[in-house]
């Protein structure tokens, strides 16, 4: 039997073993469901974590040896350490929610991590060839993204095993009960041993002659290795990503418990995005943008944006409208003193739950510090100018919003994507190739219009073609894309649908509904004849304003 496969077999038993000792310890059923045994780096293993966590260190001991640990996130370690302690649910809740790791749930759940280390070693005794103990030692909080790698805190930094398994509290699903083992230990390290002496051997056989070039561009391997280390790119998504999730729970539970109604926010999309791209493409309808200054580890501004009616619903919640008159007010869209005074008290509490997932949970410490709101059209946004915020590419976290029951818009949250070290590889070749290309684009202009003065001193005809034919191209230019304007006035008018329904409905006190919008560019003759029939009424309306 291959040793992996010798230990996923142990494991199993040991999964099945824990489960029924830690239920019968709490006296409930605690489930081990989906699993996952794979080795692991000590960076990826703490990589993969989200949120808090409680780390209990192993120890294991006998004919084999090494340093393993135990990582549950820290608001199931509470659930599981005030089960055992029997607190009221009511209670329970309340600790979990504060994440408030008293040194009496410590101890209770120090308990639950004995069971478990208890349950590996009676199985790894019988099922192992090897005599070995997995001994409980210390437990700590920990932030996965701030456990330095090079040190031997909890675990060395070695190839490790991962031993996943997802847990279930009285029906109830949790988060991942997670333990690294040294891989070495359980000579789960051979594969990568061997290809590792391969690759030292093939190092050593190259021939002088390859040395010797290499010696020669020594000089240009020192100064490469003096740039700053390029960050991977799909493992800082993966771990940005990571902290937007846990940015969602807590926006609707501290939002929630702001309003005192219930907050859901669900559908998390995150995706690059530039200032035109978002105002063309992301939204519709008027927003507020409010504005905060990111301080600490870098310098930088984030934006977060909801719908005028969304920002007036939200405001007018909290300030205890009367339903009668906060229907009106969203309707109105009165976006007023009264109403910017309560939602910037709701965007405080969405900088202060950003600003505590960054400084707790990411590498760089980041605040998020709310200045100002301010009324936008997106149709009307200048995409040169730095209202409401500059033009750059931004990693946007969009987010569906429903209070109480009823569903609203989306919000939106703006990244600078430098300020998170999020650099798309195919944004940075195009950004590579561009200055190349406009350069020979220069030179290719400049040449042509030697061209041009040149015909012009020999003859003025040729001249005054090419010169016809330059503002041809000009004009070509200088017309819109129509695909582009098409698809931005249709956004326009959905709008324009929504805001009729509403409007017609509240003059007329019933529902009315407008649908299957269709949109065309059509001739007077064929309206008449193919979009009509029957008598029609038709009210002229004029347009004034810029055009």
């Amino acid at each position: 039997m291959k040793q992996q496969e010798r230990i996923d077999k142990i494991l199993k038993a040991v999964k099945s073993r824990v489960q029924d000792e830690v239920g019968s310890l709490l006296g409930t059923v605690f489930l081990l469901d989906a699993e996952s045994y794979e080795r692991t780096s000590k960076a990826d293993g703490f990589d993969q974590l989200q949120g808090k966590q409680i780390c209990a260190e192993m120890d294991i001991t006998g004919d084999i040896s090494g340093k393993g640990c135990l990582l549950l996130g820290v608001k199931d370690a509470i659930r599981l350490g005030g089960t055992l302690i029997m607190l009221p649910e009511s209670e329970l809740d309340e600790v979990i929610g504060r994440e408030d790791y008293s040194e009496e749930i410590e101890d209770s759940f120090g308990e639950i991590a004995n069971i478990i280390a208890g349950s590996f070693t009676k199985d790894f005794e019988e099922m192992y060839p090897k005599s070995c103990r997995f001994v409980r030692k210390k437990q700590q909080k920990i932030v996965p993204a701030k456990v330095e790698i090079e040190s031997d805190d909890p675990v060395e930094d070695k190839q490790l095993y991962r031993v996943r398994w997802s847990m279930e509290l009285d029906g109830a699903s949790m988060g991942d009960m997670v333990l690294l083992l040294p891989a070495a230990t359980f000579e789960l390290e051979e594969a990568v041993a061997t290809e590792g002496a391969e690759s030292a051997d093939a190092e050593k056989s190259e021939p002088q002659s390859e040395q010797a070039d290499g010696a020669s561009e020594a000089g240009e391997v020192v100064s490469e290795n003096n740039s700053p280390p390029k960050v991977d790119f799909l493992k800082q998504k993966k771990r940005v990503d990571r902290l937007l999730d846990e940015c969602q729970g807590r926006l609707q539970s501290e939002i929630g418990g702001l309003l005192g109604v219930t907050v859901v926010l669900s559908d998390i999309r995150n995706y690059f995005s530039k200032k035109e791209e978002f105002f063309e493409e992301c939204v519709g309808g008027k927003k507020v943008i409010a504005d905060f200054e990111v301080v600490g580890d870098v310098e930088d501004k984030s934006f977060f944006c909801i719908g005028v009616k969304d920002a007036v619903y939200l405001g007018g919640t909290l300030i205890m409208l009367p339903p009668s008159e906060l229907e009106a007010t969203v309707n109105e869209e009165d976006f007023g003193e009264d109403a910017q005074d309560a939602y910037g008290e709701i965007a405080n509490i969405v900088s202060g739950v950003y600003t505590a997932v960054f400084e707790e949970q990411y590498i760089k410490k980041f605040r998020f510090i709310k200045k100002g709101l301010s009324k936008v059209v997106p149709a009307k946004v200048d995409t040169d100018s730095d209202e409401p915020f500059p033009d750059a590419l931004y990693y946007v976290s969009s987010l569906s919003l429903d209070v109480d029951g009823k569903g609203l818009g989306k919000v939106q949250m703006l990244f600078p994507a430098a300020m998170l070290d999020l650099h798309p590889p195919e944004l940075e070749a195009e950004a590579s190739v561009s200055p190349d290309a406009t350069s020979e684009a220069a030179v290719s202009s400049a040449k042509e219009k030697e061209t041009i003065g040149t015909e012009e001193v020999a003859d003025g005809q040729d001249a005054k073609i090419d010169t016809n034919a330059e503002e041809g191209a000009s004009r070509k230019n200088a017309k819109l894309d129509i695909a582009k304007q098409k698809a931005r006035v249709d956004k326009v008018l959905v709008q324009c649908q929504k805001k009729m329904q509403d409007e017609v409905s509240s003059l007329l006190g019933t529902d009315v509904v407008m649908e299957n919008i269709d949109n065309k560019l059509i001739n007077k003759e064929d309206f008449f004849f193919e979009e009509v029939s029957g008598k029609q009424v038709l009210a002229t309306m004029d347009v004034v304003g810029d055009i």
